[in-house]
């Protein structure tokens, strides 16, 4: 009499893989935004800073610099290249960590009206770090994203 147990293949099944989405994720924009503001902030503290001492000319090329990353980050992640995200999470945590460090400084030193300006700036790069860190937006700069080339590989090219 046969075993009412039903028979199991001896291949493995398919791994199930996540369905990609069609079009660019909701945050993507968001953190675009964000990254924007951000190299706005870096670029308006780089004028503060200029206005506050004219000599400091020299001094300007260190938040350009960070500016321009973040602006970069921006526009990878726009486009969806392969580690967009985290040339903008990086550009973004320096601009964070050092507005901070400035609020923490005007806390110590007893200027509150400072204090909170200087956390309302940090809003826009911690904004655009969390973003940046969020798994749509990663998953949108993946290399897995891309389309195959016209030609095929060349493995398929070979056989041929």
């Amino acid at each position: 009499m046969p075993s009412s147990a039903a028979r199991r293949s001896p291949r493995a099944a398919p791994l199930a893989r996540a369905v990609e989405p069609a079009g660019r994720p909701d945050l993507v924009p968001y953190a675009v935004v964000f990254g924007v503001l951000t190299a706005g902030v870096v670029l308006y503290l780089g004028w503060l800073l200029l206005r506050g001492n004219p000599e400091a000319g020299p001094l300007l090329a260190v938040p350009a610099g960070v500016a321009l990353a973040v602006a970069v980050g921006a526009a990878l992640v726009w486009r969806g290249v392969r580690g967009g995200w985290v040339l903008l999470a990086v550009a973004s945590l320096v601009p964070f960590l050092g507005i901070l460090f400035v609020a923490f400084l005007f806390g110590a030193l007893g200027a509150g009206g400072d204090m909170a300006l200087a956390l309302l700036l940090a809003a826009a790069p911690l904004s655009s770090l969390v973003l940046a860190l969020r798994a749509p937006v990663r998953a949108w700069c993946t290399p897995s994203r891309g389309t195959r080339p016209a030609g095929g590989t060349r493995a398929a090219r070979r056989a041929r």
